[in-house]
């Protein structure tokens, strides 16, 4: 059962990510000589899909120093394969130091190890080139929480959107929950700094990558009138289909507003949470936020299938034995851009 192959013990992270290279090759020379990254991703509905228009399904990977775990499953060949054959066809990489340089809770930049903007480059390159290698998407994930911080921003995105702007399979999410915690604590302020981030930076860098806004946390109130506000001050045209608003489903019981941001507006659910985790209600009467999304006509990334942070084999195994088997046994599984196996 690959699901529990014994792991004696973490490599150290230079010969894990030689390891992780030396996959990638491998895989990369086993493909066809003219195969490339997947198509970029399109609008279709009203959310983003690939190129061969189905809806991403997607997991986290977090990328923080201070945990060679979260390292190890990310920079591992066997995860990603673990995630394609399962019916995951998207990674949002998080990268949690951008939230560590804040903490105070022990676990912060201030108490631990914290990746740099430019230190955390060369893992990006290597998780890139795997999710090409696995012909999956990978969306990079500035992460902060309930703040930001603009000028580490405006220097992280300086570095990265052009870095992989040529990349078709890469897409960027810029900014994650920049306010605490409701759409209407998106000011005019807070629209402009994001607004100019994008315009001036991130769309400057990168002009065809696909962009995701905006992250609301909590869905409680109208998205709209934000994005309506929003528009102008990035300079986006919508039908270009190149951007999309960001939405998280946390502490809401109605899927509401995110039919009436749907319906003027391209959306993407970037994280959804479990039963019993934090300030996660039930949504609609169902038991799995998923299951709303898939009957929204969402794409989504399940932001963990339990309490913990992201994904590692136990936690998607709770996504296989809980999550899908209720999506299989209620008829609202998704066809899949891959073959299927069971874990």
């Amino acid at each position: 059962d690959p699901m529990h192959s014994p792991r004696s013990r973490l490599l150290p992270l230079p010969a894990m990510r030689l390891l992780c290279a030396l996959a990638v090759v491998l895989c990369l020379t086993s493909r066809s000589l003219d195969a490339a990254d997947r198509g970029r991703v399109k609008i279709l509905n009203g959310t983003v899909v690939t190129d061969d228009n189905k809806r991403l399904r997607g997991a986290p990977m977090l990328i923080q120093k201070r945990s060679e775990h979260d390292l190890a499953w990310a920079l591992d060949p066997d995860a990603w394969q673990l995630l394609k054959d399962n019916g995951i066809n998207t990674v949002r990489v998080v990268f949690m130091d951008a939230y560590n340089r804040f903490r105070t809770d022990g676990k912060g930049c201030s108490s631990n190890p914290c990746y740099t903007n430019n230190e955390v480059l060369p893992i990006f390159d290597d998780l890139v080139n795997l999710a090409s290698s696995k012909d999956m998407y990978i969306i990079i994930n500035y992460h902060d929480v309930g703040h930001y911080d603009l000028p580490n921003m405006q220097d992280f995105w300086s570095k990265v959107a052009p870095r992989y702007k040529d990349r078709t399979h890469v897409i960027y999410e810029t900014a994650n929950e920049p306010v605490a915690w409701t759409p209407d604590k998106y000011t005019n302020a807070v629209l402009t700094d994001l607004g100019n981030l994008h315009k001036n930076t991130v769309r400057a860098l990168a002009p065809n990558t696909h962009v995701m806004h905006l992250c609301f946390s909590q869905p409680s109130t109208n998205m709209k009138t934000v994005v309506d506000a929003y528009t102008p001050l990035a300079n986006i045209v919508w039908a270009q289909g190149k951007d999309s608003v960001a939405f998280h489903t946390y502490a809401v019981t109605s899927s509401g507003n995110i039919s009436t941001l749907k319906n003027s507006y391209p959306v993407v659910c970037t994280e959804w949470g479990y039963p019993g985790a934090p300030v996660v209600k039930t949504l609609d009467n169902k038991t799995y936020h998923g299951e709303v999304l898939e009957g929204l006509g969402i794409s989504w990334i399940d932001w963990g299938a339990d309490n913990l942070y992201g994904f590692n084999r136990a936690r998607l195994q709770r996504h296989v034995n809980e999550f899908q088997a209720d999506a299989r046994s209620k008829g609202y599984f998704w066809p899949n851009d891959f073959p299927q196996t069971t874990l």
